[in-house]
């Protein structure tokens, strides 16, 4: 089959598509799938742009699912035909092209929607994967501009607002397949991160910069983003959700002593100034980090659970610190020291707050610590 052949089936296939029962479809995308296969990588311009604008713009806002790995393939032999290309500013027009149409559909088609956010983010890894744009040139003839990428990859952090509410089965297959695409090169990491030093990052956002950055534990990428952190959790001035928190879990689990010990002086300050906000992202905190707390219980407890516990309607949140701290603290010798100072406290305290407040953080140290005791006793 000629060029200009195949064209006019797309075209017209194009047109067609939208009145097409579902077996219908996938038959037809199966066979132009089949065609693209017999052509090979050598096509025109206006060919690979006429079958990525089918896939993205026709195929994924009907029934993307179904056909996604038919759409992905197309793709991705549209991809290889724009790497194989002989001419640069053929390379660089399709590269335009392709980031450009999809930052349109994201603001035609209802990304908030986990299933169409994720077919997206497939349609810009298999893209980039297949037209290898981690090594385009980004200067010279035939350039790559990131631009294009960074200006629709901010279009669609902007859609992920809403990712709190979706099934969490989903919410992880969107967040590993935006994993990959921050691997894909280091300006893209690097993008997300400057778009999370923004106020109120999307969960979904965070989790995959904290997963990608925890495995790159010397690098200045990993250092900018626990810069981030004290900034958008310790320092909020409004309490952030538990999947909020729950997203910075892959990055706190790899901090260090230093670490921790330019963490814990920011939360000590700002309990002071936001305590409601405090009481929630300092026990989570304490929950994600796989420290030795031994060194650090006295600066975290003393401080900080106290003030939490005579806040009535978080109590809760001051128990499950102090339950957090016990647990991972090897040396017994500090939850106790720590349990006597509190009794001592308790013979000062005047106001009633204050002495329920003493009371209930002994009753539950002492709890955690028999509960760890039998933990160490009960078998495995």
């Amino acid at each position: 089959m000629k060029e200009s052949e195949f064209l006019g089936l797309v075209k017209n296939l194009a047109q067609e598509f939208p009145y097409l029962p579902l077996h219908q479809c996938q038959l037809a995308v199966h066979d132009l799938l089949e065609k693209c296969q017999e052509i090979g990588t050598d096509l025109e311009p206006d060919v690979c742009k006429a079958l990525i604008t089918f896939v993205v713009s026709v195929v994924a806002p009907r029934c993307a699912q179904p056909l996604n790995y038919h759409c992905l393939e197309i793709l991705g032999h549209t991809g290889k035909a724009a790497r194989s290309s002989e001419s640069p500013a053929n390379r660089a027009e399709l590269h335009g092209f392709f980031f450009k149409l999809l930052k349109k559909e994201v603001k035609t088609q209802r990304t908030w929607k986990p299933k169409v956010m994720l077919t997206m983010l497939q349609c810009i890894l298999r893209w980039s994967q297949a037209c290898q744009l981690s090594r385009a040139p980004t200067e010279g003839e035939g350039a790559c501009s990131f631009d294009v990428v960074a200006s629709l990859l901010q279009a669609l952090y902007g859609e992920m607002g809403r990712c709190e509410r979706w099934n969490a089965r989903v919410f992880v297959q969107v967040a590993r397949t935006l994993e990959r695409i921050l691997c894909i090169a280091p300006q893209v990491l690097e993008h997300a991160i400057t778009r999370m030093k923004k106020d109120d990052p999307p969960a979904l956002l965070t989790i995959s910069v904290a997963r990608t950055c925890s495995r790159q534990i010397d690098s200045p990428v990993r250092a900018s983003l626990l810069e981030v952190y004290p900034k958008l959790v310790l320092e909020a001035k409004q309490p952030i959700s538990d999947c909020g928190l729950e997203a910075w879990k892959p990055m706190l689990a790899t901090v260090t002593v230093e670490e921790l010990d330019k963490l814990l002086p920011v939360a000590t300050r700002m309990s002071k100034r936001q305590p409601g906000p405090i009481a929630h992202s300092v026990p989570s905190l304490c929950s994600h980090v796989t420290l030795d707390l031994t060194n650090h219980a006295k600066d975290i407890l003393e401080p900080l659970a106290l003030e939490i516990l005579k806040m009535q309607d978080k109590r809760k949140s001051g128990q499950h610190l102090i339950k957090q701290v016990v647990r991972k603290c090897l040396n017994v010798a500090t939850p106790v020291a720590i349990a006597e100072g509190w009794a001592e406290n308790l013979k000062k305290a005047g106001k009633a707050d204050d002495k329920q407040a003493v009371l209930l953080a002994i009753g539950t140290l002492v709890s955690s610590f028999q509960q760890g005791q039998q933990s160490q006793i009960l078998p495995a």
